[in-house]
């Protein structure tokens, strides 16, 4: 299924599919457009995943993960 498909109105989208070899699969997760989000790429063997800094109060900062 393409991006854009999947693609919700007022918010990002996060995603990871699973690798190559493996048919279908991903993880996702949608954050509002208007909250501060940067995501964060981890570097391990398990490609499922999708991590971001939520941004709040200022400079306080809130890492969540789907896995």
């Amino acid at each position: 299924m393409a991006d854009e498909e999947i693609a919700t109105d007022g918010y990002e989208m996060f995603k990871r599919d699973r690798m190559l070899d493996i048919k279908g699969g991903c993880v996702l997760l949608y954050i509002r457009s208007s909250l501060k989000v940067r995501g964060i790429e981890l570097v391990n063997n398990f490609p499922e995943q999708v991590w971001f800094k939520l941004k709040y109060n200022g400079n306080q900062e809130l890492l969540i993960g789907v896995c």
